[in-house]
């Protein structure tokens, strides 16, 4: 019983330490278009993001903020991504037309939060293309700045082609990850196990199932979920 008790007690303890943290933690000031708490970018790489942040807000009227951090506890990610939004105010009032693009390298999580405003142009799936096709390959290779400017640059010439101003600019070139001999292997298993069980449904080889199949569930082939170094693409609709 004394046991429980404090096991009841430790679990209370930790909750209200964690919220009362919480309720004290502050969040840093923005340095402008680039907010480098991490020291992750380099000189160039900050001033061209920066340019590409001026260029974007003069045309469009779009504001972004490329954010990257040590950490975000106490809060996960997701979390504080939309609590900087909202503490930060992105995007001009009555419009909600800002986008923030957030790093955080102890999580080692990517994540990309949009403005009402934005949504129609930076949708779910549109952040995730981005993510997962110029920001993702170069995080996986510790190149940070490279990641980080070629998503900015994306994400600037996506809104850009909304309003039809073109943002020019130059992807940092991202390997194409090439199939591995055992990927292969594991493709062709795949594809002859769907085969087979649509071949026993219809009867064309009853013999190799002799069971029968029950009902079954499974996630999907291919997702990102944990990946390399954990990272994680991230979006949200404000």
């Amino acid at each position: 019983m004394k046991k429980r008790i404090l096991i009841v007690a430790g679990i209370i303890i930790f909750f209200i330490t964690s919220a009362a943290y919480a309720l004290k933690f502050v969040f840093p000031q923005p340095q402008g278009y680039v907010s480098d708490y991490a020291n992750a970018l380099d000189r160039q790489t900050r001033l061209r993001i920066e340019n590409l942040g001026r260029v974007l807000e003069r045309n469009t009227g779009s504001e972004m903020a490329v954010v990257i951090v040590k950490t975000t506890l106490p809060y996960d990610h997701l979390e504080y991504a939309n609590r900087l939004f909202a503490h930060w105010r992105v995007g001009k009032e009555g419009q909600d037309n800002g986008v923030l693009f957030l790093l955080a390298l102890k999580e080692q999580k990517v994540r990309i939060e949009v403005g009402y405003g934005l949504e129609e142009i930076i949708n779910d799936g549109k952040a995730g293309e981005i993510l997962d096709k110029f920001v993702i390959p170069k995080f996986k290779e510790g190149k940070y700045s490279e990641g980080l400017y070629n998503g900015s640059l994306a994400i600037a010439q996506t809104i850009g082609e909304h309003y039809k101003v073109p943002i020019v600019g130059d992807f940092y070139p991202v390997q194409e990850v090439k199939e591995t001999s055992a990927d292969l292997l594991y493709s062709l298993f795949f594809l002859l196990f769907i085969f087979l069980v649509f071949s026993s449904r219809l009867g064309l080889f009853p013999w190799i199932f002799l069971g029968g199949f029950g009902s079954s569930h499974s996630s999907g082939f291919g997702s990102f979920g944990g990946g390399f170094g954990g990272f994680g693409g991230g979006l949200s609709g404000g």
